[in-house]
């Protein structure tokens, strides 16, 4: 199972993505440092279960919209949505 996450991340660094694990056990952290998968994938984008219910989510999603901001330019398409007509016809 390990192989197909390790194939997975490998796509997607190719492709200038990022995978990013949230809620991850102790053991399983054991299992992801021992395989390599956690320097694969970058120990930034690996959440561990602990503390509150769900903090795990929100430092991931927290995670996910830095790298979506970094990775993303929006200005071009915030400037052509304002010089598109606002009105339609049908």
């Amino acid at each position: 199972m390990l192989h197909v996450m390790e194939n997975f991340a490998q796509e997607m660094n190719e492709r200038g993505g990022h995978v990013i694990l949230c809620g991850v056990k102790v053991e399983l952290m054991r299992v992801l440092r021992g395989y390599g998968v956690i320097d694969l994938l970058g120990r930034a984008n690996i959440f561990e279960a602990r503390g509150a219910v769900f903090e795990s989510a929100r430092q991931a999603l927290a995670r996910a919209r830095e790298l979506a901001e970094v990775s993303i330019d929006t200005r071009p398409l915030e400037a052509e949505i304002r010089e598109e007509a606002l009105t339609y016809e049908i």
